[in-house]
């Protein structure tokens, strides 16, 4: 069954852009850290001063990680484990980093899948969906 969630998915696969992984670290804190130098959640934006033009709304509508490599590149050119500067990443929501981090870990062979549920916390009285990336540790 592990095996089944080492495989890259439609989704998590990063196509043209599978040569990028080779620099990325072998570790989950390594891997983490390059998603989030790559990533803006969007509730971040006005923390930064990013603003987001009409141009980049586009980014929160990405869905494959080829397509969010794309992205990334085209906006940095620099190795996925050089954090970007706050206006040089990619604008996303919580969906993004999870499929991100999925992909990553799988790439280095650990086991990882997308949850999804629903939090109340966020807003009060309305239930948003909220995505995490849940991987097997074997230790």
């Amino acid at each position: 069954m592990l095996e089944y969630y080492t495989t890259q998915g439609v989704t998590t696969d990063p196509g043209k852009y599978e040569d990028l992984y080779k620099e990325l670290p072998d570790d989950v804190h390594g891997l983490v850290q390059a998603v989030t130098g790559l990533l803006m959640h969007e509730a971040h934006l006005a923390a930064y001063k990013v603003e987001l033009t009409e141009e980049r709304k586009s980014e929160l509508q990405l869905r494959r990680v080829e397509d969010m490599l794309e992205k990334i590149m085209t906006l940095d050119e620099h190795s996925l484990v050089t954090p970007r500067a706050p206006g040089k990443r990619l604008i996303v929501d919580c969906r993004h980093f999870t499929v991100l981090a999925c992909s990553f870990l799988r790439s280095k062979g650990i086991p990882a899948r997308a949850r999804c549920g629903f939090g109340g916390y966020f807003q009060p009285g309305i239930y948003s969906d909220h995505w995490i990336c849940e991987y097997w540790d074997s230790t």
